[in-house]
């Protein structure tokens, strides 16, 4: 049985570090505090059947609803009705940080996500299973959502697909296919990295119309030169990090990472940002100031 319970959700939602954390789960209803780091992005996606709820207590940064964007400050309530794309964009130069309330819940109860990246690899893995319920199995295997069936015609669900494919950041929406049959969305193309293919399964299984997705997409990394790894590794750390003081260094495949950061979790997310290329190993020598 679900025990009632007091939450100070400013506070908590101002104390949390993890990219997302799961307070409270009901049958009806589910609160959740998010910490995005600076130029850092929920990323775009749609619950079909829930109702989503954003409160800022601390940063800035926009709010995207589906074509609309809006600045989003201290105090502020992002109101997201079901079926619809949306996304939250800090472009402050300090983390923002929220609490949300999904109605029904959207993740399992007790939820932790520390990272972003932590968070899209939990939702790959939760993608690639399939539902053994679903009358929709292909014979490859499609990645069958939880939606609930809907009359949308394959016309209007094909150009929600690409709107929410051009929408994510993390998927190069010029290198992906897609089709819509029967509801299912069948996506192929080459990407050069896992998280790009399952950001856009991510993007797309939870739209409106979608009955399942159908997963072609090859990741097929590129030959990069040492510094060319270097530049990628950089270009990433100085749009995540553009306050912190880390440099790249790249020997034969392996990156090196050096500099002073102001906290542990920084540290840690830059390792994952150099582990997000296609080098062989990192060696992390950041130090915490």
């Amino acid at each position: 049985m679900i025990q009632p319970t007091v939450i100070d959700a400013k506070r908590m939602a101002k104390e949390n570090s993890n990219f997302r954390k799961v307070l409270f789960t009901g049958t009806r209803t589910q609160l959740v505090v998010m910490a995005l780091l600076p130029g850092e992005e929920i990323g775009s996606e749609v619950h079909g059947a829930v109702d989503q709820l954003l409160y800022v207590v601390k940063g800035g940064g926009i709010a995207v609803l589906g074509d609309a964007k809006e600045p989003l400050g201290k105090g502020a309530m992002f109101c997201v009705p079901a079926g619809t794309t949306h996304n939250v964009v800090n472009t402050g130069d300090e983390p923002l940080k929220l609490f949300t309330l999904y109605s029904p819940p959207q993740h399992a109860a007790g939820t932790v996500h520390a990272t972003k990246m932590e968070a899209d690899a939990a939702e790959m893995e939760r993608a690639a299973k399939p539902r053994k319920e679903s009358p929709m199995a292909l014979t490859n295997a499609p990645l069958i959502t939880d939606r609930v069936i809907t009359d949308r015609d394959d016309a209007k669900t094909a150009a929600a697909v690409r709107a929410a494919l051009t929408w994510d950041a993390a998927a190069p929406e010029d290198r992906i296919e897609s089709v819509v049959r029967g509801g299912v969305v069948s996506l192929k193309g080459t990407v050069d990295h896992w998280y790009q293919r399952a950001s856009a399964v991510s993007a797309v299984k939870r739209l409106l119309g979608v009955t399942g997705v159908s997963d072609h997409i090859v990741v097929a990394p590129l030959v990069r030169t040492d510094e060319l790894l270097r530049l990628e590794i950089k270009t990433a750390l100085d749009r995540h990090f553009p306050l912190e003081d880390i440099d790249v260094t790249v020997d034969q495949g392996a990156a090196t990472l050096m500099g002073t950061v102001a906290s542990h979790r920084i540290r840690q997310d830059a390792e994952h940002l150099a582990w997000a290329t296609t080098v062989e190993a990192v060696t992390n020598k950041i130090l915490i100031d």
